[in-house]
């Protein structure tokens, strides 16, 4: 009976430390690139699964780009294998976020793919990058600022 009890405590350890190392696992970052300039973006919200959500507290990275130039998005595996999309946009005064108009402003949904590209629209002082995944268990999104060089 002994025996049987330090076997399923150990069971109950080994399963509890499991748990706990999937929650810790660190967040997938994006990495935007722009002429020789490259940033790390970490998650404005990511969802591993439905019990698993993180909201880290932050801000927001910036990059500089000439405008008329492109910036290549770089996603780590566990967002390529998923579907997700990329977005240049304006935040509006309500704080939400309107697309910018244009073909080349945004991926349209891209999948199997860790890259994509952008161009950088002219006329326009700053605006987001936004890089949204959502799939049946994953969810996330990654907002950076690119702040045009004139």
């Amino acid at each position: 009976m002994r025996r049987a009890r330090a076997l399923a405590t150990a069971v109950v350890g080994i399963g509890a430390v499991a748990s706990l190392a999937a929650c810790t696992k660190p967040l997938p970052n994006v990495t935007v690139l722009s002429g020789d300039t490259t940033v790390v973006v970490k998650p404005q919200a990511y969802c591993a699964d439905q019990s698993h959500c993180h909201f880290p507290k932050g801000h927001v990275s910036t990059i500089k780009a000439a405008a008329g130039s492109s910036i290549l998005v770089d996603v780590p595996r566990a967002v390529a294998s998923k579907s997700w999309t990329l977005v240049s946009a304006v935040q509006k005064s309500n704080g939400t976020f309107q697309t910018i108009s244009g073909a080349n402003y945004q991926s349209g949904t891209v999948k199997n793919s860790h890259s994509t590209r952008v161009d950088v629209p002219y006329g326009v002082g700053s605006y987001f990058l936004v890089v949204t995944q959502k799939s049946a268990t994953t969810n996330g999104s990654w907002v950076a600022e690119v702040s045009i060089k004139h």
